[in-house]
Parts: C-alpha cells; structure tokens; sequence
C-alpha cells in the first residue's frame, strides 16, 4: 500500500494510481487502506476521488484523527477553507495538539485569510521546540500557506537536515506549486534526487 506513496514522490502518477485501484479493490474494508489511497489521490490532484475515499476511510475509522487532517488539506484546495478549518481544529483537539494537526489548522486559517491566527500556531511549534523535539516541516508548511516563502524555505532547508522523510511530498504536493520556480526550492529537490515537475 505504502508503494503508491513512493511512485506519487517520484511523479510516476500512472504506477501510483495503478497501485491504488489494486489495493482499494483487494481491501474495500480497510480504514488504513481507504486513508492511503486518499493520500495518493490527493497527490495525483484527483480532489473528487480523494475525498470519496475519505469519507469511506472515516465510516471505517471514525476515530482515526489522522483522517481529519487529509481531509482539511482536500478542503483547502478545494476553496473550503472554513470547513479545513473545522477538520483540523477537530484533529489537533483529538490528538492533544500533536504537531502535525497543529501545522494543518495553520494551514486552514492561513487559507482563509486569518493571519494572526496562523502566525499564533507557528509561534506555538517554534515554542515547543525549545523542549519537544518538532519537526521544522510543521512550521514551513504554515509559512508556506502564508505565502511567506523565504522563511518556508528556511525551515524547509532545516527539515532537509533533519531527514524529515515528509520532504518526499516536495515533488507531488500541491501546496508547493509556487516555489517551483525558486532556487533554493530546486536545490533541495535535487539534493533529494527529486525532479521537478
């Protein structure tokens, strides 16, 4: 199941979406499988199957946290940003605010225009790092949301050097289409052996 994810890092979109039909028809009952394939989806820009996938993964799991937070990133992309909001909220109370659901309602309220609020999460994970080890991912995706790319290509650069493997996405994820263009953004790419797409 896990493979999908590894073909949609390196943009071989067919593979990927192979993979999904394969594991979706072997295991129609799966939660974790459900919330894989979504994740695939989702990086191969397919929101409406993404999303149908979520919501089979929740009535399988509704439990499972980690749910809301895919579904919050579908819903931003989506021009749903008070609905993301709501998912990642109810994620990161779930979760005790684990940093990862902190980092996805940053997101949201970024997305919908709620600055202050954006900026109060990423002061959030930049104050727990002081005791908590929180990975620098976290707190670029906020600032990537925020369109402040200079300081999402900081953290962005010191997630490289902690081996953060959610860096994989770099090459598929959406939220990274505008730094494409950016040299440091390239250079990170190509110090992981990703190719721009």
């Amino acid at each position: 199941a896990y493979r999908s994810f590894v073909y949609a890092t390196q943009a071989q979109w067919s593979k990927a979406k192979a993979d999904v039909t394969v594991m979706t028809r072997d295991e129609p009952d799966s939660g974790l499988i459900c919330y894989l394939a979504a994740a695939t989806e989702y990086w191969l820009d397919d929101l409406d199957a993404a999303t149908a996938l979520i919501d089979r993964a929740l009535e399988l799991e509704p439990k499972a946290v980690f749910i809301h937070w895919l579904r919050s990133w579908v819903f931003t992309f989506s021009g749903r940003a008070e609905e993301a909001i709501n998912e990642s909220l109810r994620a990161a109370v779930a979760s005790d605010h684990h940093q990862m659901l902190v980092s996805g309602l940053g997101v949201g309220f970024a997305g919908a225009g709620r600055t202050a609020e954006a900026e109060e999460l990423i002061l959030e994970l930049i104050n727990r790092s002081r005791h908590e080890c929180i990975a620098s991912q976290w707190i670029a995706e906020i600032y990537l949301a925020l369109g402040r790319f200079p300081e999402a290509l900081d953290y962005l650069e010191r997630a490289y050097e902690e081996r953060n493997s959610f860096l994989l996405q770099m090459n598929s994820g959406r939220q990274y289409i505008p730094l494409k263009g950016n040299p440091r953004f390239r250079a990170l790419l190509q110090k992981m052996n990703l190719t721009s797409n």
